[in-house]
């Protein structure tokens, strides 16, 4: 979920998918890639745009995904380092930034979607996140990425 400056939201329609909507982009991880790593490759990968990780806004836990198992799909928050928009003609149909409240109200974005922004604008009015932090690990020889609740408040 990279969300800019002029509170726009950067969307996509993949070019295979059987009924057009407008979604976020995303993908899979690769072995031992982070949650933000993923979400920052995947984005550039689509649309041409590099970000920073912010926080992570929600957690999907899915049963009986592909092949039976189940599946656990982080959405992260990402702001924007550049804005110019070069999709990916490969995989993406349409690429573009979309103002947060027509996304939110747009007949061709999922439930699941809208209720993410829902859950995104809630963490901002809160000003708390699930930011990461690296920890030493118990073996004192590696670092695990812990992620935690955090107030945004600048004040």
């Amino acid at each position: 979920m990279v969300i800019n400056d002029k509170n726009q939201v950067l969307t996509i329609q993949e070019k295979y998918h059987q009924i057009p909507h407008w979604k976020l982009p995303g993908g899979y991880s690769n072995p031992g890639e982070e949650f933000g790593d993923t979400a920052r490759r995947e984005v550039f990968e689509e649309t041409g745009i590099e970000t920073k990780f912010v926080s992570v806004v929600a957690l999907r836990h899915h049963h009986k995904h592909i092949f039976n198992c189940s599946d656990i799909y982080v959405v992260c928050h990402l702001k924007p380092v550049s804005e110019t928009i070069t999709k990916s003609n490969e995989e993406i149909a349409k690429c573009e930034w979309m103002d947060i409240e027509a996304y939110k109200n747009h007949p061709e974005v999922t439930e699941f979607n809208k209720f993410i922004m829902e859950a995104f604008l809630e963490n901002r009015r809160l000003k708390t996140s699930i930011a990461a932090s690296s920890i030493l690990s118990f073996r004192k020889d590696c670092y695990n990425k812990v992620y935690h609740v955090q107030s945004t408040d600048d004040s």
